[in-house]
């Protein structure tokens, strides 16, 4: 049997990162059922974790494009990215939400999410991703990547709120109103006939 520091290193990293990946999928499936309890919308809840969980996708092609090896330091930023990046979808997708219960139009309440919505999450954004670049700057390689790649990570989750998510509120919701509206129509075409 084959001992020594690198096997033992080896074993202790390969069993860390089969961890990571284990709880990256249990962290997963608790953001999927805390969403669906607090929007009390499984369609909502799943058009706001799906954007995420690409960041963790694009994330580990990051990886592999830069030539990272997958350590435990990567793993980890993986991970982190469900717990950073939902906060951002969950905020695009609840100003859309308020949006309309406050009456606004399909159009005007993702129209909103652009506004001042956008702009805090584009200037919260901006200074973890200051914050984080600072800490590439060290000179230990395995600090260097994770600054990097943390950035990284937080650059692509405000994409994939502000673009995807919002998208995906758009595709979702404009047939149920062009639903309403048509109904609504017919209603009213089959009133105005009534009186004629």
């Amino acid at each position: 049997m084959l001992t020594g520091r690198p096997i033992t290193r080896f074993t202790a990293s390969t069993a860390m990162q089969d961890e990571m990946q284990s709880s990256l999928v249990l962290g997963s499936v608790f953001v999927l059922a805390s969403l669906t309890i607090g929007f009390r919308s499984p369609k909502q809840a799943v058009v706001t974790f799906i954007p995420i969980f690409l960041v963790v996708v694009w994330l580990y092609g990051l990886m592999y494009v830069s030539g990272a090896s997958l350590n435990i330091v990567t793993v980890t930023i993986a991970t982190i990215s469900l717990g950073v990046g939902i906060d951002y979808c969950i905020h695009v997708t609840e100003r859309y939400r308020e949006g309309r219960e406050n009456g606004e139009t399909h159009n005007d309440a993702l129209a909103a999410v652009g506004g001042a919505c956008g702009l805090a999450l584009l200037g919260s954004a901006s200074s973890d991703v200051a914050g984080f670049l600072v800490i590439a700057l060290s000179p230990m390689g395995l600090f260097a990547n994770f600054g990097i790649f943390s950035a990284a990570m937080i650059a692509l989750s405000l994409f994939a709120s502000l673009v995807l998510t919002t998208a995906a509120l758009g595709l979702i919701s404009k047939p149920t109103e062009e639903a309403y509206v048509a109904v609504g129509s017919v209603g009213t075409a089959a009133h105005s006939d009534e009186e004629a």
